[in-house]
């Protein structure tokens, strides 16, 4: 089988036969997005910080060795204190909303994560709505579970995106998975 995208390798039919006896689960992180237009994690946070800069040196050491999780969990403590709708998870959600230039690789990997049977088993820890949008592109009935309430991913009966470190649609931003203490919260 070709794969739909041209930079993508063929794929093999085992890979196909897997998902549909359900022996194969798609986990899918930011760098599904940035074919779309979309920050990585590590260039998130250098968003945060040429808005909110690093002030201190803890901030600059955890943005410097590469400590993302934490450079937003410190920034976030200096600007919000926790607050459920503050600065910095309001200007995550706005940087990941802007417009993406395609949907492409996400229609693909639906492609490809969609069974034989129709259902579909997909895990992703990016927090944007490509993978809906895409599923709405192919006209498909997706149902999703975001964290922090997601389903038992059961053998039988799983039919569903997952969004594993939350999303943005409209819920509340407290529910991301996007800084040290929420990695804790959540693994």
């Amino acid at each position: 089988m070709t794969s739909p995208l041209s930079e993508l390798p063929e794929i093999p039919p085992e890979v196909y036969e897997s998902r549909d006896r359900g022996d194969l689960v798609l986990f899918c992180g930011a760098g599904v997005s940035v074919h779309a237009g979309c920050p990585t994690f590590g260039e998130l946070a250098r968003l945060v910080e040429e808005k909110f800069g690093p002030f201190g040196e803890q901030e600059q050491e955890a943005l410097t060795q590469g400590h993302f999780e934490l450079y937003l969990q410190l920034v976030e403590n200096r600007l919000d204190a926790g607050a459920a709708d503050g600065h910095v998870r309001r200007f995550v959600g706005k940087a990941l909303s802007e417009d993406t230039k395609t949907t492409v690789v996400h229609e693909s990997i639906l492609k490809l994560a969609r069974r034989s049977d129709g259902t579909t088993r997909l895990v992703t820890t990016n927090y944007d709505r490509l993978f809906r949008t895409a599923a709405e592109k192919l006209g498909l009935d997706l149902p999703t579970d975001t964290a922090p309430r997601i389903a038992s991913p059961r053998l039988v009966g799983w039919n569903s995106l997952v969004h594993l470190h939350g999303a943005l649609d409209g819920a509340d931003l407290r529910h991301l998975v996007l800084t040290g203490a929420d990695f804790g919260r959540a693994y």
